[in-house]
């Protein structure tokens, strides 16, 4: 059954994804796996057995991507509306109030709304663990594989919160784990040149590497614990009948009714929009379209349909990450 406010939120949500420029990671991510012969991106060498790229499952759609001439930007669009639907869905209905979002409804609209817009391999896990968390589907743990950062999100709120689909995570776990062994061994989906490789890591080096990563990525796993803890908090008084009367109580404060709510956030997108268009100096899919500005990385993020007829070294695409000449 098709549900037209949650419609309308993963529509808006898109549009204001689209309005992302280039330098953004979407077109990061489009640069490093555009050529079927090479990419251009992190790889970690496991005890000389696995090369595990840096996105580990999302490296892999990525490069099925280019292998089948899918424009990258059509597969992000896809690997986004997946969780987006899931939450929204959440929102309007198994966690709704008559005609209402409360206040822990809005918080969590405009974090996913957050995340959407600010792409990235952590982000989209971040969306999948909060799609797996409201849902409870099992499906939604393959974000864990999404990058590194992904599991050490899931496998901290599934020991702690959901163990029982641990089993789940660990069975994923092995059948990527396998993946990546068997194309390490015989190069199946791995292109002929994987240019980067970050660390060889063995016994000493993994725990440093584990560190790093957590430095690096310290300000997204902050955001991910406070909203994990925050809205496992309050649901679990939903969910909880005896609380059901305090928690609409609480709500009616602080709730807003949800097609006002939807306009809200339809106007808070087109204003974005418009900034990241008209009055923000570098290329986005709308300045493509409409202002007549043929950015390379546009294209071959959104148009190129396996043509695969840019002809400049990778080095010079990836300076129209922060170069707006096209």
């Amino acid at each position: 059954m098709i549900h037209k406010k949650t419609l309308n939120l993963v529509f808006i949500s898109i549009l204001l994804f689209l309005s992302s420029s280039i330098g953004f990671d979407a077109y990061t991510h489009t640069s490093a796996y555009y050529f079927v012969d090479y990419e251009y991106d992190w790889a970690y060498n496991f005890f000389d057995e696995l090369v595990i790229r840096r996105y580990i499952l999302l490296s892999y759609i990525y490069r099925l991507s280019a292998l089948y001439g899918i424009p990258l930007g059509i597969i992000l669009i896809f690997l986004i509306s997946l969780p987006l639907y899931a939450i929204y869905y959440s929102l309007n209905t198994k966690y709704s109030f008559k005609n209402e979002y409360t206040l822990i409804n809005l918080g969590l609209l405009f974090v996913t709304l957050y995340f959407t817009f600010y792409f990235s391999g952590t982000n989209i896990a971040i969306l999948w663990l909060i799609a797996y968390f409201l849902t409870n589907r099992k499906i939604f743990i393959l974000g864990a594989f999404f990058h590194p950062a992904g599991l050490i999100i899931f496998y901290s709120y599934i020991i702690l919160f959901s163990r029982k689909h641990l089993a789940v995570l660990l069975f994923f776990t092995f059948l990527i784990v396998s993946l990546i062994y068997f194309d390490t061994q015989y190069q199946i989906l791995t292109s002929k040149d994987l240019i980067l490789l970050r660390f060889n890591i063995n016994e000493e080096s993994l725990y440093q590497m584990i560190l790093r990563l957590i430095d690096a990525k310290r300000v997204e796993l902050t955001f991910a614990a406070i909203i994990i803890l925050f809205v496992i908090f309050n649901y679990r008084l939903f969910i909880n009948k005896s609380n059901l009367q305090f928690i609409i109580k609480k709500g009616s404060f602080f709730s807003l009714n949800k097609s006002t709510t939807i306009l809200i956030v339809f106007i808070i997108s087109l204003i974005g929009i418009y900034y990241m268009t008209f009055l923000n100096d570098v290329s986005n899919l709308y300045s493509y379209l409409f202002l007549g500005d043929k950015n390379v990385l546009i294209y071959i993020t959104w148009f190129d349909w396996g043509n695969r007829d840019i002809d400049m070294p990778i080095n010079v695409l990836l300076n129209l990450l922060w170069n707006n000449n096209s």
